[in-house]
């Protein structure tokens, strides 16, 4: 585990600080699972997928 040290002014109270470490906790959990979804996308792939769907989009919308 992680020693994390901050200073906090004297008039911030100890529930303001235990909800913006919570905020915090939450927003970080939430960025990491976005990222871990990133990891496992073939690129090639859905570069390949998205020009075969322009040239047919592009077709469709020419008849």
């Amino acid at each position: 585990m992680k020693k994390l040290v901050v200073e906090i002014p004297e008039n911030v109270s100890e529930d303001e600080i235990r909800k913006v470490i919570s905020n915090y906790l939450r927003k970080r959990d939430v960025v990491l699972k976005f990222y871990r979804l990133l990891e496992d996308v073939d690129w090639g792939r859905m570069e390949e997928e998205h020009e075969r769907f322009r040239r047919e989009f592009r077709f469709r919308s020419a008849h």
